[in-house]
């Protein structure tokens, strides 16, 4: 009768199993860690892109109606004048928070360099006649912070700022006719992601197209300004944090030729023309303050993807047709 020796693996045969499996081990955790960072990237460029659209049609939208008078309010002349802010004194804004008689927006930085801005505007309504007495519903082509539509009875001053909570929007009711009150009890939170706002004031330069300063430049010229310029900084969370920035990253808001030197009173009063908002001012381009210009991105945040809304408003500047 014949015997058979069964034979299993040898020590050196073992050794090349375990070296060729680990191998395969570690390519497939390689591919799966690809697939996982390039899942955490898509995801938050994704969240990153969607917020920024939000908040860029919100901001633009809602910036276009600083300026508005409506119909009615233009037949009987009724613009905006002189007075304080309803939000009060404020060393934040520029001018001590007064506004100059003929002007509707307002700037100014906070203690942590983000702009802060606020503005007028009157609502709209569907008149039937001329003088607008009739009928003063709203039609909702002029919209408060929360999206609902502001008759034409009503004249709010809104502001927009950065906190802790993100990108806020305020109001209060400058006119109200009804007896609507549409102050805020809370302020709105737009996005509470938005991490950083600022904000450069423009006027139509005679000939030479649209000319930018911070608000310190701006002074006692705010009735002429019909441009707005914004860059806001977003941060979205990525997935076991996998996308890191470098130590020390900034992030850059402004050009270089966007805006005009602070070194003196510009623009001047010299306007050649109210109905385009022409203003002479042969300042040299400059740079404005570097925390101004530039998002430092904290040490806490260096695990998030950050992204730059830029976009620039032509004010409606209504009050200026006199």
């Amino acid at each position: 009768m014949r015997s058979f020796k069964t034979k299993g693996f040898g020590l050196i045969e073992l050794m090349i199993s375990i070296l060729v499996a680990s191998i395969i081990v570690a390519g497939l955790y390689k591919m799966l860690s690809s697939s996982w960072l390039n899942f955490g990237i898509s995801s938050a460029t994704a969240r990153s892109g969607k917020s920024a659209r939000q908040v860029d049609n919100y901001v633009n939208n809602l910036m276009f109606q600083a300026g508005f008078v409506n119909i009615k309010n233009v037949m009987k002349n009724r613009l905006y004048v002189k007075q304080q802010s309803e939000f009060g004194t404020d060393a934040t804004y520029y001018n001590n928070g007064d506004w100059i008689d003929g002007s509707f927006i307002l700037g100014g930085t906070e203690a942590n360099g983000n702009s802060k801005v606020k503005f007028r505007f009157y609502g709209s309504s569907l008149d039937d006649d001329l003088a607008g007495e009739t009928d003063k519903t709203a039609n909702g082509f002029i919209f408060d912070c929360r999206g609902q539509a502001v008759p034409n009875t009503v004249m709010l001053e809104v502001e927009l700022s950065v906190n802790d909570d993100g990108l806020v929007c305020n109001q209060k009711t400058l006119v109200s006719e009804d007896g609507s009150n549409w102050d805020l009890d809370d302020p709105v939170i737009v996005d509470s992601n938005v991490k950083a706002l600022r904000i450069l004031y423009g006027t139509t330069i005679y000939g030479r197209g649209g000319a930018f300063y911070p608000a310190s430049s701006v002074r006692t010229h705010w009735p002429y300004i019909n441009l707005v310029k914004y860059s806001i900084v977003t941060a979205q969370t990525t997935a076991q944090n996998i996308v890191k920035a470098q130590r020390g990253s900034t992030k850059t808001l402004f050009r270089a030729g966007d805006y005009v030197a602070n070194s003196s009173p510009c623009p001047t009063v010299e306007v050649q023309d109210r109905l385009v908002y022409a203003v002479v001012c042969d300042q040299t381009v400059g740079n404005v303050q570097a925390n101004f210009n530039s998002y430092q991105i904290p040490d806490a945040q260096l695990s998030y993807m950050h992204k730059v809304i830029s976009g620039t408003v032509s004010l409606v500047n209504s009050s200026n047709f006199n």
